[in-house]
């Protein structure tokens, strides 16, 4: 195993040689260049995963947030690079788009994955909770505000969301679909499903350390001590957005309910059991997605059946299928990576720290919107990573989305300075999470609502906005200071 202090002199030394492959990138595409760059990633990775652990308790641990962003992440930056290596896709195929993008985007996610590697081996301090005594939270009052939020988001949203098939019909923006008051009381009730989650921690860990109460065996010890009714509801709003064809939101969810099972008991998950579960879900997501399309609208119960059972069986015997067929579709994102790179900064201008601001003040209800319509934003108004490149790609006649990758984000305010940065302190996030919630007996509360919120939404920001993280996290915040006073057990 390898010293920490080596690895990061040598990621370091990586972090230089990445700049030079992304500033002097060929205009055109170079199979030579994109192999040098795929080979210096498994050669990072390979580094990475050779790294003494400082901390024990992460040795063979798989199940943790920054390895989840990870997988994310080389499966949106670097999957669609290999299949053209292998020639399963070629140049000029609609999901590479411009070719002459192709290794200078390559170059920009390498940058972005040695500087989220120097993030994650960064030391920092863990978050102690300063508090000595026990504690102790009844769950009802945030099992009925639950509840309420729940109701309150089936009363205000657009019932014809749930029919699917909106992802193609609303252009790339699918949360228009809801309505614009079903897209608050939507963050509002997910940030619901948080706060029982949070209080239900912190009662097994006080119980644990101060009454030597065992902690759940397993996931079903631990899902009864929730209580049916928060199960019931938890389930049906999953089941919800499945019809509704957001696959990310079901997966974003029971993510969040195992890292709160494993942060709470400090239990492992094999590394082989997180790639079968991993494999298993992408099958069902994307049947799941041919289910949901625009194509089987209207179409039986029965015929949708067949087709995604067809669908599953081509993507593993297509001639011209991916080497991972299973995660294909989530690395097709990387087009808007490349449509973007092609045009900015030459055609179009970078955001300079809007896009964030645009993105983070959608927290607080109409500051965007008032923003929005006043003089902090000129020009193209950049709603989102997502948006502004499907107007990039498409103008004004906009048919469909093209999605975004969390590289594309900082790259539009800032270009590869940002992209270094902001990824930097994505790994220090993630190293902070993990150290305060997995290496102390009971870590301080601010942590542990990031942890849940990064946990839940570590794979699919890969595919849109990390920033975007803030909106759910606020809203928990408030909750969680709202309920806390009804919810203390003297």
């Amino acid at each position: 195993m390898i010293p920490p202090i080596l690895s990061r002199i040598a990621f370091c030394a990586l972090f230089f040689l990445s700049l030079a492959l992304y500033i002097f990138a060929p205009g055109n595409y170079s199979p030579q260049h994109l192999h040098i760059v795929l080979i210096l990633v498994f050669a990072s990775l390979l580094l990475w995963g050779t790294t003494k652990q400082d901390i024990q308790v992460f040795e063979g641990r798989a199940f943790r947030p920054s390895i989840i962003f990870l997988i994310g992440y080389l499966i949106v930056h670097f999957q669609l690079y290999i299949d053209l290596i292998l020639g399963n896709i070629h140049v000029g195929d609609y999901w590479l788009g411009p070719v002459s993008a192709i290794n200078k985007s390559a170059a920009l996610s390498f940058i972005g994955l040695i500087a989220f590697f120097l993030g994650s081996l960064t030391k920092v301090k863990p978050s102690n909770d300063i508090r000595r005594g026990p504690e102790h939270y009844t769950l009802s009052p945030s099992v009925a505000f639950c509840g309420a939020a729940f109701i309150l988001f089936l009363g205000t949203v657009n019932w014809n969301f749930f029919q699917g098939g909106h992802i193609a019909r609303m252009a790339g923006h699918d949360d228009a679909a809801m309505g614009l008051v079903g897209q608050y009381t939507n963050v509002l009730f997910q940030a619901s499903l948080f706060v029982p989650l949070f209080f239900y921690m912190r009662n097994l860990i006080s119980d644990h350390l101060f009454f030597k109460k065992p902690l759940p065996n397993n996931i079903w010890d631990f899902s009864k001590g929730l209580g049916f009714v928060y199960f019931g509801i938890f389930s049906l709003y999953a089941m919800l957005m499945l019809l509704s064809g957001r696959r990310s939101v079901p997966v974003s969810i029971i993510l969040l309910y195992l890292f709160s099972y494993f942060a709470t008991t400090k239990k492992r998950c094999s590394k082989l059991t997180l790639a079968l579960a991993i494999f298993i879900g992408g099958i069902l997501m994307f049947a799941v997605g041919v289910i949901r399309s625009e194509q089987f609208y209207q179409a039986p119960l029965s015929e949708k059946i067949s087709a995604a059972t067809e669908a599953v069986f081509q993507m593993f015997t297509g001639e011209n299928g991916s080497f991972c067929p299973v995660t294909a579709e989530l690395a097709g994102s990387v087009r808007s990576l490349h449509v973007t790179v092609d045009q900015v900064p030459s055609h179009y201008s970078h955001t300079y720290g809007r896009m964030a601001l645009s993105i983070a003040t959608t927290a607080i209800p109409f500051l965007n919107s008032q923003l929005l319509n006043h003089t902090l934003y000129s020009g193209i108004v950049p709603g989102s990573s997502a948006s502004y490149a499907t107007y990039i790609d498409q103008g004004d006649n906009i048919t469909y989305g093209i999605g975004s990758t969390v590289i594309l984000d900082f790259f539009f305010d800032g270009g590869f300075i940002l992209v270094a940065l902001g990824m930097f302190l994505i790994g220090v996030c993630f190293r902070k999470v993990e150290i305060s919630l997995w290496t102390n007996t009971r870590s301080a509360p601010t942590w542990l609502l990031i942890g849940l919120v990064v946990f839940a939404y570590a794979f699919f920001s890969v595919r849109g906005t990390f920033i975007g993280i803030i909106k759910p996290l606020f809203y928990l915040w408030v909750l969680v200071l709202i309920l806390k006073p009804f919810s203390v057990k003297r």
